[in-house]
């Protein structure tokens, strides 16, 4: 998120979502608090920092307003309310997002405005209810169409490694080169010495050998994202996980494939990157003879999680596409699959 006079005080932007996530939307957070006004309420949240609406550049204005469209449509589909309120205050939080209160015939403001602050305790029913109204999303009349129209996604070859270079930039991400899981923790701090220049060279081996570590996603023919998708052996991290690695059985198995970071410039996220991203990487997989899609995101509806500790991507984003949950270990990745 970017922009906005008070980013540095923000305390979405410090943490890097909202609280109370059940859902996201190219331009938006869809969050539910557990107490409310009202049973269907849902906060909208905008991924970028501004305070007015029209702060927002051209494109993404409008991709908050239609997301917000596309939300309110599936809540009068599925809550069948006798009217939606919307409501932008920004009083007390300085960063844009949007009340949205399904009204409905006897319900406790009727003939009055709502009391925002006046919350109550929703039971376990209506926000499971929300969650699946959030799920429906995933339909294609919901999606945002960047990923179909304006985006290409294409698989790091060798004659694509210098686009690769130049996007990742001189500090290669952190001095990773999206190299950590496929390291031991003592290669990997290896690696990062000298500004990343062992972490730069074995990923530039890996493109050399004629292997594919990973997707870029480009505008215009300049790149705006980057997936790392392979089969789990080449992620020996993964391999030796106590909390996310696969049975025995399956370790060497490379018709199941893993999806292990993105990586989206600042300034690009909110645009449907990721969602295109994922969708490359499906594609990608089902085309190389894999079976299994798997993945290991972080469920961000329990609160407030660090920009920095979504690089796996979130488990609203992979349940969109069509993953399922397969275990809930300890710490903050799940495993999630898709059949191709």
């Amino acid at each position: 998120m970017t922009g906005g006079p008070q980013l540095a005080g923000c305390p979405i932007c410090k943490a890097g979502v909202p609280l109370h996530v059940i859902g996201e939307l190219p331009a938006l957070w869809i969050t539910a608090p557990q107490p409310a006004p009202l049973p269907g309420y849902l906060c909208l949240v905008a991924k970028r920092h501004v305070r007015e609406p029209f702060e927002l550049p051209e494109d993404e204005r409008a991709q908050f307003w239609t997301d917000i469209d596309n939300v309110a449509k599936a809540v009068s589909e599925q809550l069948r309310p006798s009217k939606i309120n919307y409501e932008i205050h920004g009083n007390t939080l300085d960063h844009l997002h949007l009340h949205l209160y399904p009204r409905s015939q006897g319900d406790r403001f009727e003939g009055r405005p709502i009391d925002g602050s006046d919350g109550r305790s929703r039971s376990t029913t209506d926000l499971a209810r929300l969650r699946e109204l959030v799920a429906t999303l995933s339909r294609p009349d919901h999606q945002s169409t960047e990923s179909v129209a304006t985006l290409e996604v294409r698989p790091v070859t060798a004659d694509r490694w210098k686009e690769l270079a130049a996007f990742f930039g001189p500090s290669g991400v952190g001095h990773c080169w999206c190299t950590w899981w496929r390291q031991t923790s003592a290669e990997s701090a290896k690696g990062v010495e000298e500004g990343g220049a062992g972490n730069r060279e074995l990923m530039h081996e890996i493109v050399k050998a004629g292997s594919e570590p990973g997707l870029l996603a480009y505008r215009d023919g300049s790149p705006v994202g980057w997936i790392s998708v392979a089969p789990p052996p080449q992620y020996g991290r993964i391999i030796r996980s106590r909390r996310i690695g696969p049975e025995p059985e399956e370790a060497a198995n490379e018709q199941i494939w893993s999806v292990v970071c993105f990586w989206i410039p600042r300034k690009e996220r909110g645009k449907g990157v990721a969602n295109a991203l994922l969708k490359g990487a499906v594609d990608h997989a089902r085309a190389r003879g894999a079976a299994v899609l798997e993945a290991y995101p972080v469920d961000t509806a329990g609160g407030r999680h660090p920009a920095a500790n979504l690089f796996t991507g979130t488990l609203a984003m992979f349940q969109r596409a069509g993953f399922r949950e397969v275990d809930r270990p300890t710490g903050s990745q799940l495993v999630v699959r898709r059949d191709l």
